[in-house]
């Protein structure tokens, strides 16, 4: 039988730093362009975190290329 824990708690590996993380919903930053991107920032290395449900997912490349513009990915 599946129980519920906790409501609105996810918890994500960062891909930087390997940190297990615990967020929920008032952490999430969503950007406010078309894209409608959400993240939140690893605590401990302060990497961006891409999350799952998020409208595209971008490659390492990718993001190099938009930070090397300036722009937020």
């Amino acid at each position: 039988m599946i129980k519920v824990l906790e409501h609105g708690v996810r918890k994500i590996t960062c891909p930087n730093c390997k940190a297990k993380l615990q967020y929920e919903q008032e952490d999430v930053i969503t950007e406010k362009r078309m894209d409608g991107n959400s993240w939140i920032i690893c605590p401990d290395c302060g990497s961006k975190i891409l999350l799952t449900g998020s409208s595209k997912k971008r490659n390492k490349d990718e993001i190099d290329a938009l930070l090397n513009e300036g722009l937020p990915y």
